[in-house]
């Protein structure tokens, strides 16, 4: 199995579509990638809100999980397992994959389950967020943001998301940028 990266593209999609072809053949190292990643695409596409299910899960933790809409009515249902092989081996390329066959990968007509775009989301998926951050002059206000989002993706998100994912992602520019005047010295030494 492969892994694929959590970006898959930017803005709600159709909400009737089978969400088979993202999950077909991807597997993830560790349950928080696999989390992460079918939630960002629920909500790339369509906008919907899934979470884990533990009410009625059959299996153990150690077997894997079950995540559902966030809605009562849709029968949206992914079911997770777990790679035997890693209960044994520390080191597996792929322990977490979806069950196609035992999950329900579209969501209702009426399904009424709107998510709203986390932090993490915010800051590792979305290139609208980081460049509406990263401006030539000054930082944009949270609310600035929070429009950016819904006027150029159509991506809702609260506001203390929005404030925690551009302090993310400003960090990481500081840290890349304080990195390369280290790595100066050392190559001014070469000439």
């Amino acid at each position: 199995m492969e892994r694929r990266e959590g970006g898959v593209s930017s803005g709600p999609g159709r909400e009737d579509e089978s969400h088979e072809s993202f999950f077909r053949g991807i597997g993830w190292s560790t349950r928080k990638e696999a989390t992460a990643y079918i939630k960002g695409v629920n909500f790339q596409h369509g906008g919907k809100r899934v979470h884990c299910d533990r009410q009625g899960v059959a299996m153990s933790g150690s077997h894997g999980y079950v995540m559902r809409c966030g809605s009562e009515r849709c029968r949206y249902r992914i079911v997770v397992r777990r790679s035997a092989a890693t209960m044994y081996r520390t080191r597996a390329p792929a322990s977490f994959w979806v069950d196609i066959r035992s999950s329900c990968l579209v969501h209702e007509r009426g399904c009424e389950a709107q998510g709203a775009a986390s932090s993490q989301f915010l800051s590792t998926s979305c290139p609208v967020f980081r460049q509406a951050v990263l401006p030539a002059e000054g930082s944009p206000t949270v609310k600035q943001l929070k429009e950016v989002l819904r006027e150029t993706a159509g991506i809702s998100a609260t506001t203390n998301a929005v404030y925690m994912a551009r302090k993310k992602v400003e960090r990481s520019c500081r840290s890349r940028y304080e990195a390369s005047f280290r790595a100066l010295s050392p190559w001014i030494r070469d000439f």
